[in-house]
């Protein structure tokens, strides 16, 4: 749980990123994404488990390769419905910025939001706002927390 699952090779990282690539740009799933311009895939991870507890926030240079791109994806495919007592959530929250907020603690200041990860949730979030702070949840018990993990980088028109 602590490392990332695999890799599918050159190729299948290749294909994967196509298929990340049409979906994230279909004017049917983001509407007006084709006015404004094109999201592509940077890095991709698949994961199994709860790969990282602490506060943090990709776009300050990003914590892992690939990670600090201008918005993230993540896709669950693990348990069709989950349980908050197993942990494992995607938590989120804001916090305050002082002027030395580049190095300070990621310390919540708001509000703990949490979505599960249960099978087919894909979320889009942006990267840019060092507001805005989240992490994965520990696991409390051994289950399918399996993950794709996109860096998507924004093209205007």
């Amino acid at each position: 749980p602590d490392t990332p699952l695999g890799t599918l090779g050159e190729s299948g990282m290749s294909r994967l990123a196509r298929s990340l690539s049409t979906m994230i740009n279909d004017p049917s799933l983001v509407p007006g994404i084709a006015q404004t311009g094109v999201l592509s895939v940077g890095g991709i991870e698949i994961q199994n488990g709860s790969y990282d507890a602490a506060w943090h926030h990709d776009g300050l240079a990003g914590k892992r390769k690939g990670h600090a791109g201008d918005f993230f994806l993540i896709a669950y495919f693990g348990e069709t419905t989950w349980q908050d007592e197993w942990g494992g959530q995607y938590e989120y929250a804001r916090r305050n910025l002082s002027q030395n907020w580049p190095v300070e603690q990621f310390t919540p200041s708001s509000e703990v939001r949490r979505i599960a990860p249960a099978e087919r949730t894909v979320m889009i979030g942006w990267n840019q706002n060092p507001r805005l702070i989240h992490r994965a949840a520990p696991l409390l018990v051994p289950k399918d927390r399996i993950t794709i993990i996109a860096s998507l980088n924004f093209h205007s028109r």
